[in-house]
């Protein structure tokens, strides 16, 4: 027995291919959105970790007044503050993300 010419016809192969080649790509853009947004804030939190590093070390330094550690608080919500030698090292924790500075004296 011989099947039909329209069975074996391929007719809207395309558009299912296209429809799944769409869901692909969307697929990867909201995965590449999400891994650009947490790049962002890990960014984000790296600059307010050293602001707050640096104005620690300022106030250390006699620079601006103030209590060293306290002077990062006020800008960051700092989770860790440690002074080690002319050094200033800060720890912020926000969510699953972390970042450190360190600021100081040169040399």
């Amino acid at each position: 027995m011989r099947a039909s010419s329209r069975y074996l016809e391929d007719r809207g192969a395309g558009t299912v291919l296209a429809l799944a080649l769409i869901g692909i790509i969307s697929g990867l853009t909201l995965v590449m959105l999400g891994v650009s947004a947490n790049v962002v804030n890990q960014l984000r939190l790296n600059a307010l970790a050293d602001n707050a590093a640096v104005a620690a070390a300022d106030a250390l330094r006699g620079l601006v007044a103030g209590i060293p550690c306290e002077v990062a608080q006020e800008l960051a919500p700092v989770s860790e503050c440690s002074i080690v030698g002319n050094d200033v090292l800060v720890t912020i924790h926000q969510g699953s993300l972390t970042a450190r500075a360190r600021a100081g004296e040169s040399g």
